[in-house]
């Protein structure tokens, strides 16, 4: 389109470009000059140039019969202005042309036929070779590479085309040189069977039309190829003997990768393989294909095989086999057959699995070893056995392993950590030892044994006030009857559930009778000073007891003037002052400890593990006078308390917890809320508390009284008291017992004459115990204040 004239000196004209029939505007100059004179328009047939342009057209005119100062247009017959992009959909049409006189405004018109006359220029490329497996690339894809030019035609000029605009061939496609572009581009191939029928010999005809209808042709020649694998560098190669997992598939694939590389690495059953190498000039590396079962066969390889099969690992070892494969192996264009055996083992090679955990027992009553259950193997599995075999085993010597029925049973286990083993072996052989620990604690509690029907006599003494008070100590070895227990030694302590203390009083006037000195743990108040209820295991820390505070029974004392000061838990002693007076004594149990400061020493009187409290260690307890009237158990079985009887509880202590301490405890942490503690066993003993030391008895002296004299005689068949007020004038008789003053009575024989004289025999005795008793003689005379 010639027009859109901006000022007289130019105009815009469409010329061609490399790009096809498809054009740009560009500017192009025209020269000034006369606007006089008429003008005239011919018919023209034009051929268009090796650019394909309309402006060609316009310059002819100006240059040949009008001078630049005319507008030219190119009009289809229907009155629209042709772009010069648009010239190849009309050639050989005819069109309209108009000039235009943009002086003097006169115009003409004409009609013109744009042709293309020059022929495409096409080259095919040199003779291909190809291999017969790409034989369907290079003859499957002629439909779709064939036929009319997509989009409005296929590029102009010099090109390539196809490989952007049609599938790939597999080989080099002709060039072409074309003005005004294609619109057909196709091939037809002639296929001829050299004499050895295998290497195949193809003539590819090459046909291009321009837009102009005219066209071009060339041949390509292709050579495909059946390679032999018996010429180097080229190879057969041949699967390989294998061992795969039971159960695997032995079905033969394919081992290349997705760039179609050999692996020989890739699990499974193989094809065979050939192997090409100098695919020149288009392929530097070789090139592997597999020869695949069945038909169609590639390029005339064909391949088949036969299996053989025996039990690999017994006749019921499910899924393990002996795979004896032979291969036949036929390369029919080089008449090469190869025959091959390949072994395949299909077989069970992973040991089964299985979970053993850990587990604790506790040690049988009759030795320090545990007899005990083992729990059963969690999730035993096998890839290929149903039911592999399990058997317990143990290094130790000492360890007897046996079975009872479907449970497993290991005696013999020693006190602390045991290693067992369960072996798991599958039908393959496979073998896998699984450890685990049998921890063996002594949660045994000791063999308690006490004497019964005790009896304890009480010897004179006083307390604490210096009254008499006959008292007697029962030790712990006078109560047990060969205690026992099946781990360590044992520690053995008393106590008395009930009763007064006798004098047997510990730290601050404690009652030991009623404590033992090992406690199986401390109750802990819940104003611990360092926010915590339970103090870290080994940890020293202070906390104060209040009015309500709890502790451990019979513990004093019981106001908030008391603080404990400082506790190992390790060896589980206590240290706690008086806040109110203090402690300066420098070996007192409670002396005053900074803060939450470490003990570092002990002193005489505060003895690991025990209860400070109470002094006597728990080796025994006391009786006093008081438990002679008293009653503290019931030894008839009659549901009532019998006096003089009372009970003591023989504790007894093993080292449980194996920490060389016989009666430790610890307190629970958060690392270790259940610590493990010493154990004990409590038993009890009946004891009849006895004053056998005989009272003493003392008579007055023998006197000798006027019969004037006011005297009372007791001369009936009852005692009467022997009282100070009754007996004032002839004299009282002094008594002492263990237990106290005890009571006197007395009772007269009275021998007097008619005048009043005589003798009065006075029998004084204890109560309650006549075979003590003394005579005291008065003589009465008849004289009087004799």
């Amino acid at each position: 389109m010639l027009n859109n004239l901006v000022n007289p000196n130019e105009f815009y004209a469409v010329t061609s470009t490399a790009e096809g029939c498809i054009s740009d505007v560009q500017k192009v100059s025209v020269f000034s000059g006369t606007n006089e004179g008429s003008i005239s328009c011919k018919n023209y047939n034009f051929s268009l140039s090796e650019n394909c342009n309309i402006n060609e057209f316009a310059e002819y005119l100006i240059l040949n019969e009008y001078n630049p100062t005319y507008q030219i247009n190119v009009k289809t017959l229907g009155g629209k202005i042709i772009e010069n992009s648009e010239i190849k959909k009309y050639l050989g049409q005819e069109l309209k042309y108009e000039v235009n006189n943009i002086c003097s405004g006169n115009t003409c018109w004409g009609f013109v036929k744009m042709e293309d006359k020059l022929p495409p220029v096409l080259t095919c490329p040199g003779q291909s070779t190809v291999y017969c497996w790409d034989e369907s690339t290079l003859f499957g894809e002629i439909a779709l590479f064939n036929g009319a030019a997509p989009g409005g035609g296929f590029p102009s000029g010099s090109a390539t085309p196809g490989f952007s605009l049609s599938p790939s061939l597999g080989v080099p496609v002709p060039t072409v040189s074309e003005n005004c572009g294609l619109t057909n581009w196709k091939f037809t191939d002639v296929v001829t069977n050299t004499v050895d029928k295998c290497n195949t010999l193809v003539t590819r005809t090459w046909l291009v039309t321009d837009c102009g209808g005219n066209t071009a042709t060339c041949q390509q020649t292709i050579i495909v190829k059946q390679p032999n694998w018996t010429l180097a560098p080229n190879a057969l190669i041949l699967p390989v003997d294998i061992i795969l997992n039971c159960g695997a598939s032995t079905v033969p694939i394919c081992p290349l990768d997705d760039n179609g590389v050999y692996q020989a690495a890739t699990a499974g059953a193989h094809l065979p393989v050939i192997q090409v190498a100098g695919y020149a000039p288009n392929q530097a590396t070789p090139i592997y294909k597999c020869i695949t079962l069945g038909l169609p066969s590639l390029c005339n390889y064909y391949t088949t095989y036969t299996d053989n099969e025996i039990s690999a690992c017994g006749v019921d070892c499910h899924g393990n086999r002996k795979v004896f494969r032979t291969w036949q192996i036929l390369d029919w264009c080089n008449a090469v057959f190869v025959t091959h055996i390949q072994v395949i083992k299909v077989i069970d090679q992973t040991a089964p699995t299985a979970i053993a955990k850990d587990t604790v027992v506790t040690t049988r009553p009759w030795d320090c070893t545990a007899d005990a259950y083992i729990p059963d193997l969690w999730e035993l599995h096998d890839d290929c056995d149903l039911h592999p075999t399990v058997r317990l085993e143990t290094k130790d010597p000492n360890v007897v392993i046996y079975k009872i029925g479907a449970k497993w049973r290991a005696s013999g286990l020693k006190c602390g950590a045991n290693t067992l083993s369960w072996v798991l072996r599958d039908c393959c052989d496979n073998e896998r030892v699984v450890d685990f620990t049998v921890t063996v604690y002594d949660n045994t509690a000791p063999i308690a044994v006490a004497k019964q029907d005790i009896v304890i006599s009480l010897t004179p003494g006083y307390d604490a006030g210096g009254q008499v008070d006959a008292q007697a100590k029962l030790f712990v070895n006078s109560v047990d009857n060969g205690s026992y227990d099946n781990c360590s030694p044992v520690r053995l302590e008393i106590r008395r559930p009930a009763g007064p203390s006798c004098g047997n009083l510990g730290y601050q006037g404690h009652n030991s009778n009623r404590t033992f000195r090992s406690n199986p743990g401390i109750n802990v108040s819940s104003s611990v000073a360092n926010g915590t209820t339970v103090p870290n295991f080994g940890q020293n820390v202070t906390w104060s007891w209040g009015s309500s505070g709890i502790r451990d029974a019979g513990v004093s004392p019981t106001n908030s003037n008391y603080t404990i000061t400082s506790i190992n838990v390790a060896q589980g002693v206590w240290y706690w002052k008086d806040r109110s007076t203090g402690l300066t004594t420098s070996n007192a149990i409670g002396r005053n400890f900074t803060g939450s400061a470490a003990v570092t020493n002990w002193n005489a009187n505060a003895s690991a593990l025990y209860n400070f409290l109470d002094e006597d260690g728990g080796q025994y307890v006391k009786f006093c006078c008081e438990d002679l009237t008293t009653a503290g158990a019931d030894v008839d079985r009659d549901g009532k308390l019998d006096t003089m009887f009372h009970q003591v509880i023989l504790r007894v202590w093993d080292d449980g917890n194996k920490d060389g301490c016989i009666g430790c405890w610890v307190l629970p942490t958060t690392a270790d809320p259940y610590p493990r503690q010493d154990n004990y066993n409590d038993t009890w003993a009946n004891v009849k508390v006895d004053n056998k030391v005989p009272p003493v008895l003392t008579y007055p002296p023998n006197i000798t009284i006027s019969c004037e004299a006011p005297i009372t005689t007791n001369g009936g068949t009852t005692w009467l008291p022997a009282t100070a007020n009754v007996l004032t004038f002839t004299g009282v008789p002094t008594a002492w017992s263990a237990c106290g003053v005890p009571a006197v009575e007395y009772k007269d024989v009275v021998s007097l004459n008619q005048c009043k004289s005589g003798t009065v025999t006075r029998t004084f005795r204890i109560v309650g115990n006549p075979g003590v008793n003394c005579t005291q003689i008065i003589t009465i005379s008849s004289t009087p204040n004799s």
